[in-house]
């Protein structure tokens, strides 16, 4: 029922905020106790460990489609960015709130395309058996095209009367996975390949 969807969509938002407030607490904990040092893959390994793993939590459930939301996630990111910036030599000039250049010099990825490996990575391994939940599986549908037919998705997605529904997490999986470079093979390409192909700058 709608009430149920309101109910859900609401404990999703508290916990997006809990998992927002504890990564940024845990920056700025990162941030006071560095101011010493310069190594900037040190600073990395701190982030990837205590905070990215935060934002990264459960992801494949709490991914959240309104772009206010993903713009909170990813500010998070972006204030460590700025900070590991500071530490650099040769700085990177931040223009328009762009931080894709500084992403790239530090080869950090947005959360948002890597909230998209994981879910893709999610339906690889269940479909492979490396996740063994029969549920989860008979919830996967392939795609079987028209003989005619150009598009060949991987996946049959199920239509949805509502955003939540269509935004569900094996639903956006699936939709996420048929929307790979065409040259990407579900039963043939290996996980480096599906992550180059959705990680790559």
């Amino acid at each position: 029922s709608s009430n149920n969807i309101q109910y859900e969509e609401k404990i999703k938002q508290l916990v997006e905020i809990y998992h927002l407030l504890k990564a940024t607490r845990t920056l700025g904990f990162v941030v006071r106790n560095t101011h010493d040092f310069n190594n900037t893959m040190s600073l990395k390994v701190l982030y990837f460990a205590l905070i990215r793993s935060i934002l990264e939590y459960g992801s494949v459930v709490w991914n959240p489609y309104q772009l206010n939301w993903i713009n909170k996630i990813e500010r998070v990111q972006n204030k460590f960015l700025r900070y590991i910036n500071s530490k650099t030599p040769n700085k990177c000039a931040v223009i328009d709130h762009n931080y894709e250049p500084l992403r790239t010099l530090l080869n950090i990825h947005t959360l948002s395309s890597r909230r998209t490996f994981l879910d893709v990575i999610f339906v690889y391994k269940i479909v492979h058996c490396s996740i063994n939940d029969s549920f989860l599986l008979s919830l996967i549908n392939f795609s079987v095209p028209s003989f005619n037919s150009r598009s060949r998705p991987t996946f049959y997605i199920s239509k949805h009367r509502t955003l939540y529904g269509f935004f569900s997490p094996i639903n956006r999986a699936l939709v996420s996975w048929n929307n790979l470079h065409k040259d990407i093979d579900f039963f043939h390409s290996s996980q480096l390949a599906i992550r180059v192909s959705i990680l790559s700058f």
